[in-house]
């Protein structure tokens, strides 16, 4: 079993990566998106990428990376994302620094 230490003294961030590669599975219109060359934090998949014209309130569709013929499909129950000003974005609850001192969640 893996052990992880527990972060208590900052806020992590979701790195963008692959970009040549979510370029090439993603339309040229998600290239402006919010999330774009950024992975979920509960992919099914650590070297994969997001297909965002599959996404839905509940469904997210993956491409791996090095196997173009194996996917990975992500269905809740409940949602998983929002649609806000005409793009799917991924309900995050974690905080982030707003502004100095203050913490706040989108959702």
């Amino acid at each position: 079993m893996k052990v992880e230490e527990i972060n208590f003294s900052s806020f992590s961030s979701r790195p963008v990566r692959n970009l040549a590669s979510w370029k090439r599975i993603n339309q040229e219109s998600y290239f402006s998106h919010p999330e774009f060359g950024v992975l979920p934090s509960d992919a099914p998949c650590s070297d994969c990428i997001e297909d965002l014209s599959k996404r839905t309130v509940d469904e997210r569709y993956f491409i791996d990376n090095t196997d173009q013929n194996q996917y990975y499909q992500q269905k809740a129950m409940g949602q998983l994302h929002e649609l806000i000003d005409g793009q799917w974005l991924t309900v995050d609850h974690r905080l982030k620094n707003s502004s100095n001192g203050v913490y706040l969640s989108g959702f």
